[in-house]
């Protein structure tokens, strides 16, 4: 394999690696948008929380659950483009940049941020 062509598979690993990262991570819920009203509440704001993994999406609900320093309930996902999909729980997360996910449930949003 010549240098350019070696050099030109690094980078698009490299890029691929450092995108995936980027979307892992803790995630916590800001606020909520009700889609009928366009009306934007903190009300549960804090009381969800995400982990990303690479095949994994962990919950913890402050509200319902001892934090114990750890995410214990985990679920697989199947990642299309942007958006994740967890089959077990019917949800479906979507990234609308680095620090931004949107989780969509019936007649609301919940927007999370890193």
């Amino acid at each position: 394999m010549t240098f350019i062509k070696k050099n030109i598979l690094t980078f698009i690993l490299i890029t691929n690696y450092f995108v995936a990262q980027s979307q892992e991570g803790v995630w916590i819920n800001e606020y909520t948008v009700n889609t009928e009203s366009n009306q934007k509440n903190n009300i549960v704001s804090n009381r969800l929380m995400f982990k990303i993994e690479k095949d994994s999406l962990f919950t913890f609900d402050p509200a319902k659950e001892e934090w114990k320093g750890t995410f214990e309930m985990g679920f697989n996902y199947l990642k299309n483009g942007n958006v994740l999909k967890v089959p077990k729980v019917g949800i479906e997360l979507e990234y609308i940049n680095d620090d931004k996910l949107i989780l969509k449930k019936k007649k609301k949003f919940f927007i999370l941020k890193k």
